[in-house]
């Protein structure tokens, strides 16, 4: 896929007078690159598909429980207090 400053390096040297073989041999594209380039109106844009989640199906399910419990950083705040005391070295052996 050519970036914009590509289309656009393809057009100016079209209007410039180069010739389509001129062109691809300057560019470094294909001639059926250029000449499909030189057709169209606008420069080609990504398309991305739409794509679902591996978690679609558990959906309403998560949204179930997250409404049942409220907000989850209340539930995880006191499900699981973080200790507060280093019990690690404190000088590299």
């Amino acid at each position: 896929m050519l970036s914009l400053e590509q289309c656009m390096d393809i057009k100016l040297l079209h209007k410039e007078g180069h010739s389509i073989r001129q062109i691809a041999r300057l560019t470094g594209n294909s001639r059926n690159t250029v000449r499909r380039m030189l057709r169209g109106q606008q420069p080609p844009r990504f398309k991305t598909l739409e794509r679902g989640s591996k978690l679609d199906a558990f959906r309403d399910y998560v949204r179930q429980r997250y409404e049942a419990c409220g907000s989850w950083r209340k539930s995880a705040r006191w499900a699981s207090p973080a200790p507060s005391i280093f019990y690690g070295a404190t000088s590299p052996h």
